[in-house]
């Protein structure tokens, strides 16, 4: 859901485009010696997928990542329950 909020307010608010274009060019420029930002690891996984007999699966895992990234969105926090195990 915070996938679709996110990619609407990206197309709906200019402000939102804006940062996510800023983000798109510091993830590009600052990982362009190594090519190890989450673009370039999803431009690579795209190839993975087309030299894999087109493996759809992997191109949707590259495109999601490099939207997720694109549009800073992170998985939500885990709810993890804790209890001791001595008194």
């Amino acid at each position: 859901m915070n996938y679709l909020i996110s990619a609407d307010a990206l197309l709906n608010n200019v402000p939102q485009a804006v940062a996510a274009a800023t983000n798109l060019a510091t993830q590009l420029g600052t990982g362009y010696t190594n090519q190890d930002t989450s673009i370039y690891i999803a431009v690579k996984k795209a190839e993975t997928g087309l030299e894999d007999n087109w493996n759809w699966e992997t191109f949707g895992a590259a495109f999601q990542l490099a939207t997720a990234q694109i549009l800073k969105i992170s998985a939500g926090a885990a709810d993890i329950e804790v209890s001791p195990t001595s008194y």
